[in-house]
């Protein structure tokens, strides 16, 4: 089972990590989900919204844009990071499940794809 953390800004992908009021927490297996929390973060600093990440033991976190900091912060925590996506909760998430979020209409606009690969380890 594989535990996914959504950044939450109103119904959408927040654009910036650090502007989430809120992150959705999904528990999933073989493409379905199995149980989805929400858990607010509106008041928290940057380690605030670190811990709530690495206490949920989230496995993914799906964002929009997030400092190089909080990303080796998160990954020595064993934490993948899909950063600079843009778009609804609803699609964001079904893309990430069909293996379709890498499609040009869930990324962040002006963020250029040579920077969304650096983050996950690319050239």
């Amino acid at each position: 089972m594989e535990r996914v953390a959504i950044t939450v800004w109103q119904d959408r992908i927040s654009p910036v990590f650090e502007s989430c009021s809120q992150y959705l927490v999904v528990d999933c297996s073989r493409q379905k989900i199995c149980r989805q929390v929400r858990h607010d973060c509106s008041g928290c600093d940057q380690l605030g919204r670190i811990l709530i990440l690495v206490e949920q033991k989230a496995t993914v976190l799906l964002c929009g844009a997030i400092t190089v900091t909080q990303v080796n912060i998160l990954q020595a925590h064993g934490i993948q990071i899909i950063p600079f996506r843009a778009g609804t909760i609803e699609n964001v998430l079904k893309a990430y499940l069909l293996g379709k979020l890498e499609s040009s209409s869930y990324s962040l606009p002006g963020c250029p794809r040579r920077i969304q690969r650096r983050f996950r380890g690319g050239r």
